[in-house]
């Protein structure tokens, strides 16, 4: 899968799942500031859970993003990091 084809996927999700106004979408600013629900544990617990079932693998989210610094732009490069390690998800 194409790193542009990934991003439009979490895009979509975070939009669609996570009342992400689709006004204020940006690529480069934090999770928390784009949704504040995103503070959360259990909030981000679902967001693991989705990413997980979108595609189709076992992707860290909880242990390597800090939603009040990460943005979507670095979630899509850990899904991407991800599918590289694990070739078989492409």
């Amino acid at each position: 899968m194409a790193e542009n084809e990934v991003c439009e996927k979490l895009k979509d999700m975070l939009l669609n799942n996570f009342d992400v106004d689709p006004g204020s979408f940006e690529w480069d600013v934090p999770l928390e500031d784009l949704q504040q629900k995103f503070s959360s544990l259990g909030y981000l617990v679902f967001f693991e859970q989705v990413i997980n079932e979108h595609f189709e693998g076992k992707f860290q989210i909880l242990e390597n993003i800090n939603t009040s610094v990460h943005t979507p732009n670095d979630v899509c490069q850990l899904i991407m990091e991800e599918l590289k390690t694990n070739p078989y998800k492409l």
